[in-house]
């Protein structure tokens, strides 16, 4: 049997719901189970400097400002790491139990996303469904990167990098 355009037309005449069918179903469960109000999420990121307060020693190849910048990165790399530990977060957790907002450490694990750093700038990322505690628990990090920092900087002997944060939680 040969296969003409004529056997083709006759064919789809009489057998076309069965080609309909299948995207008409995928089509209505679509519609039926689609979440038309979508989650809403936020998410804000705070950038931070930091730095030794102490200059390196100024030699007759390099000023004292080199040994500063080069501080600074090593700084905000471990700092970097630091805010992916269990200790910073439980710092964090302290931080806001102090103001009266209880938020568990795995809580404000699952706040803060991520964290990164490019050169001698850290950036901190967070990201939830409530805008308020977002903000409350980005500014109890910042609290904690600017004065509890000496825990993770043990080459600074107990003394706390001088870290600033760049951006105001919004």
């Amino acid at each position: 049997m040969t296969i003409t355009l004529p056997l083709i037309g006759r064919f789809l005449k009489r057998w076309w719901w069965l080609i309909v069918l299948p995207g008409l179903v995928a089509a209505a469960y679509t519609v039926a189970t689609y979440p038309f109000n979508a989650p809403t999420s936020y998410a804000l990121t705070i950038r931070f400097s930091a730095g030794d307060s102490t200059p390196g020693p100024a030699t007759a190849d390099f000023d004292s400002t080199y040994y500063s910048y080069l501080s600074s990165e090593y700084i905000v790399a471990n700092l970097k790491d630091w805010t992916r530990t269990g200790a910073f977060m439980t710092a964090v957790s302290e931080e806001l139990a102090a103001e009266g907002i209880t938020a568990t450490p795995a809580e404000v694990a699952g706040q803060i996303t991520a964290a990164d750093s490019d050169r001698s700038i850290l950036y901190v990322f967070f990201g939830g469904p409530d805008p308020d505690r977002l903000a409350a628990i980005a500014n109890a990090a910042i609290r904690v990167l600017e004065t509890r920092n000496a825990d993770a900087l043990a080459p600074l002997n107990g003394e706390n990098a001088n870290v600033v944060a760049l951006d105001v939680p919004a």
